[in-house]
């Protein structure tokens, strides 16, 4: 048997590409929504100040907002608190403002410092603390962590 030769490779070859072509446009645009997706995420830079009785929270937003702040601490070996609020100081929109760190509203490049007392400290104890925000869509994220001993200087 003869086989006739026409065009039936050259369509073939063309479905293959086409396939192709398709499959690297589903991956472009996945990736594109990642990459949107981890832009819009908010992110913090913190650094955290045990004094006497009180932790300095300096906080600035690298990206996104900043809806409140808040200090979770408990001693070491034993159960996590509750979140407490603390003052916040930071420059808003019509100059200078005193919030609660429950409430803040802060927006990329902006920083606050922020007060959160510390209670009922055993002195020499080791305490671990998490700080947590609250992001523009509600979610709670963890910014920072670390371990303290109460009444070190």
């Amino acid at each position: 048997m003869r086989r006739l030769k026409g065009q039936a490779g050259g369509i073939d070859a063309l479905i293959i590409i086409a396939v192709v072509v398709a499959v690297a446009a589903i991956i472009a645009l996945a990736m594109m929504r990642m990459g949107q997706s981890a832009s819009a995420n908010t992110r913090a830079q913190v650094i955290a100040t045990v004094g006497s009785r009180v932790m300095t929270v300096e906080v600035q937003v690298l990206n996104g907002r900043l809806n409140a702040l808040y200090l979770q601490y408990w001693q070491q070996g034993g159960t996590p608190g509750q979140p407490v609020s603390g003052t916040c100081y930071y420059n808003g929109t019509n100059g200078f403002v005193e919030s609660n760190s429950s409430s803040i509203q802060l927006y990329t490049g902006q920083s606050a410092v922020c007060y959160f007392s510390l209670n009922n400290l055993a002195y020499g104890t080791q305490y671990s603390y998490v700080i947590y925000g609250v992001d523009s869509s509600g979610r709670t994220i963890q910014l920072a962590r670390g371990v303290f001993t109460a009444g070190a200087t």
